[in-house]
């Protein structure tokens, strides 16, 4: 797999990359993400005297989340390196089918907005692309309905059909002919008795055409259904089954049905597993049931069995990254993530409450801690509305060089050029700002870079490199203080974007603070995601344009 394709993940590759990216998710810092829709809420007209309250923008943004779809989606993660002061970021873009198989029984509509696919065609998006190599997925809700579409089917739905065709038959008699045909059998079937076989297959070979005296050999789709939809009306002690070609017919057991419908929802259940597809990413973000995920994903990625044999050694690998999942459920970070999150809660399980307060709490159940990029930069700026693009800020915060952020080695697509406006890409400059940002705050951790750990033949190399690692998660931080809210003060958000930056200076790259010899040895880690400061940057998702001006999750203000 060259460079490019390990960037970009394909139908054909998903499950090479899954279990790896669930294996980076147990253990990584934080977590980007960054959505391209095939269509957005229009915005409203207002008059200068009315400002939209979040309420209407929320409505709007809902109302377009049921239409359109979620083309594209930029996962990053980032894994931070305390002892070198190091953000490792793993870029992934990812297609997303609109498609669902029909075999599920369900359909999915979904609308396309020509203003927003001509936005994409400009950034080299190509339209075939998410239905011809887009992952699938299912919503939880559509699960639902999977499941209960399998449960019915044998009743409700042939009972449902049998009323449309009485409602038709003056005009279908072509069809009336065949069941009688049909009927005729049945009833020389059962008036046989105990000396009649057990079942009866039809067309039998004694089954005559209508029009003819040939014989019917076989039956269409239509004449099995119209065959099911007889038997279900009119003979309520028998029961059908559908074959290649005929159907079978054989008296009814309650139990037997029972076993029979059982054994049908199993394989459906089977088959939605098989289908959740990059949902399986969503479960893990928000430590969702992955019990139903089989442990043989991960042969791919488990290299040494060491004395264990390897299905041994792929369960124990499974289990932990399982539970390294439930443990850690690392922040969500994007930029301006209001719309993203309406359309993530849409996409992935199901319907949107009205109210978006309903909405805030519910999300917040989901991801306890989200870090809106947009909010961090534009904090306490008043009624001005900063520019605030992922491209300006990344221009902004350019001349931030520590903490050191590089792109992991197997993930160079990004590394040779710029594809703004690709998901992967974006959520790449997402991670890469909010890190930026980060460790400009209050709380930032300044780690004294680590002294080479001395080999003993009496202590294995893993655990001293442990205790290095240990050692400097508990190392207090050299600016650490304990502050009020009320002290915690934006470094970003101001007309001039960044009251960091010189007055009067041509652009970024200088700092007021020049770093002394002594700071060039310390690494600069982002504060820790427990440390107040989040109470104040996270749970903050910016909506200018409304009269609230932001959406708090938490409950705040």
């Amino acid at each position: 797999m060259d460079d490019a394709e390990w960037d970009t993940i394909t139908a054909q590759t998903w499950s090479l990359h899954l279990p790896e990216i669930l294996q980076h998710l147990s253990t990584c810092s934080f977590v980007a993400l960054d959505f391209e829709f095939s269509g957005i809420a229009a915005h409203r007209t207002f008059s200068a005297r009315h400002v939209a309250p979040l309420q209407e923008r929320y409505a709007d943004i809902k109302e377009a989340a049921a239409k359109f779809q979620i083309l594209q989606v930029g996962l990053t993660i980032a894994h931070e390196d305390p002892v070198s002061g190091t953000y490792t970021l793993k870029p992934y873009n990812v297609h997303l089918s609109p498609l669902v198989d029909p075999i599920l029984g369900i359909d999915r509509i979904f609308s396309i907005s020509s203003g927003a696919i001509q936005f994409l065609l400009k950034s080299g998006f190509r339209m075939d692309t998410p239905f011809v190599d887009g992952v699938r997925y299912l919503t939880q809700k559509e699960e639902e309905l999977a499941l209960k579409e399998a449960c019915r089917h044998d009743n409700q739905s042939r009972s449902e059909t049998v009323v449309q065709m009485e409602l038709s038959k003056k005009e279908n008699t072509e069809s009336l002919a065949f069941l009688a045909v049909i009927r005729k059998e049945i009833d020389e079937w059962v008036a046989r008795g105990e000396g009649a076989a057990d079942y009866l297959n039809v067309p039998s070979r004694q089954s005559k055409s209508h029009k003819s005296k040939a014989t019917v050999t076989s039956l269409n789709r239509f004449q099995k259904r119209l065959v099911h939809q007889l038997v279900e009306k009119e003979y309520p002690l028998l029961t059908t089954f559908g074959r290649t070609d005929f159907v079978t017919i054989t008296r009814y057991d309650k139990r037997r049905e029972e076993n029979i419908l059982q054994q049908k929802i199993q394989r459906v259940e089977k088959r939605l597993v098989d289908h959740r597809g990059f949902r399986w990413i969503i479960e893990a973000l928000t430590g969702g049931d992955l019990s139903q995920l089989e442990a043989k994903l991960f042969d791919s990625v488990v290299l040494d069995c060491g004395k264990l044999s390897r299905g041994t050694a792929i369960k124990n690998f499974a289990e932990s990254v399982k539970s390294g999942l439930q443990k850690n459920r690392p922040p969500v970070v994007g930029h301006n993530l209001f719309t993203d999150v309406v359309y993530m809660w849409q996409c992935f399980f199901g319907e949107l409450p009205d109210r978006v307060e309903d909405f805030a709490k519910l999300v917040h159940d989901k991801f306890p801690l989200l870090i809106d990029t947009k909010y961090m930069f534009t904090h306490d700026c008043g009624d001005v509305n900063p520019v605030a693009s992922l491209a300006s800020m990344d221009e902004a915060l350019k001349g931030i060089t520590d903490p050191e952020i590089v792109i992991d080695a197997k993930h160079t697509r990004y590394r040779r050029a710029q594809h703004l406006h690709e998901a992967g890409y974006d959520s790449l400059l997402t991670a890469r700002n909010f890190i930026k940002q980060a460790s400009q705050l209050p709380e930032a951790r300044r780690m004294p870079a680590a002294e080479p750990p001395e080999i003993s033949e009496t202590k294995p190399a893993h655990d001293l490199i442990v205790d290095v690692v240990d050692k400097a998660l508990t190392r207090p931080a050299a600016n650490s203080k304990d502050l009020s809210f009320a002290e915690l003060q934006s470094k970003f958000a101001h007309q001039n974007l960044f009251d960091t930056l010189i007055e009067g200076t041509d652009g970024p790259e200088e700092l007021i603070d020049e770093p002394n010899d002594d700071d060039r040895e310390m690494a600069t880690l982002i504060p820790s995601f427990s440390s107040p400061v989040w109470k104040v940057y996270g749970n903050k998702l910016r909506v200018f344009g409304t009269s609230e001006r932001v959406c708090a999750l938490d409950g705040g203000s």
